[in-house]
């Protein structure tokens, strides 16, 4: 599809699936292979891949400065309709409250500075500083943003994290945070440490722990570091 393809050129099934991305706003990967199967079904059309429809809407779509993206997190790829042209903090501008966007603003500004997570206590403590309500109303607010998949709390709900539309959407402000040597995807500490990080300080990457895992379990005779090649630990 050549990039002065116009929308009416497209085929319904294009419209159905973009209009899946329009009111999910982010699907993770198995989930659209399921949608993408429907579509098909229900079109009666060839057996076309989730990434083939996005390889045919991506050179329209960027016309009007959106694209659809993808990242990875804890081992699974979510894709996501991002707005190219806004800068962060406007898109945020679009969903919430001035008080909220800058109590968002603080928490990603933390996580930052804190590897990717920081505790459910700083961040009440964050939007209080931010002047965005009383405890409740706090906790409310925090709660709408890890709804709507900006952040994600641990399992013990002592930790706040972020989620994969932030690690999707916002990644110009997390330029700070490292990528996972293997597959170029932001790190994040995980209950304040990063499992797998080489020992050599000329080397020192970081990687995910299923991709560690996998890579592991393929190069089992020496546990070799996949870039300076010694041994990690």
């Amino acid at each position: 599809m050549s990039d002065d393809t116009d929308y009416a050129d497209l085929s319904s099934r294009h419209h159905c699936f973009l209009q899946t991305f329009i009111n999910r706003k982010i699907i993770e990967q198995t989930t659209l292979d399921k949608i993408t199967s429907a579509i098909n079904a229900y079109y009666k059309s060839p057996q076309q891949s989730s990434n083939q429809y996005i390889n045919d809407l991506n050179p329209y779509l960027i016309d009007f400065h959106i694209q659809i993206k993808t990242a990875k997190s804890q081992g699974k790829n979510y894709w996501a309709l991002v707005n190219l042209k806004a800068d962060e903090y406007s898109k945020l501008a679009t969903y919430y409250q001035p008080s909220d966007t800058i109590f968002f603003k603080a928490i990603i500004e933390k996580l930052v500075q804190n590897g990717g997570e920081i505790s459910n206590n700083e961040c009440l403590n964050l939007g209080k500083a931010a002047k965005a309500g009383g405890s409740t109303k706090v906790e409310e607010i925090l709660n709408t943003f890890i709804q709507d998949n900006w952040l994600r709390k641990s399992e013990d709900k002592a930790r706040v994290t972020l989620a994969e539309r932030s690690i999707i959407e916002l990644q110009p402000m997390l330029v700070d945070l490292p990528d996972c040597y293997l597959c170029s995807q932001k790190v994040l500490t995980e209950k304040g440490v990063i499992e797998y990080q080489c020992s050599h300080d000329d080397c020192a990457i970081q990687l995910h722990t299923l991709c560690a895992k996998q890579w592991f379990s393929t190069h089992t005779k020496s546990n070799p570091c996949p870039n300076c090649k010694k041994p990690f630990k």
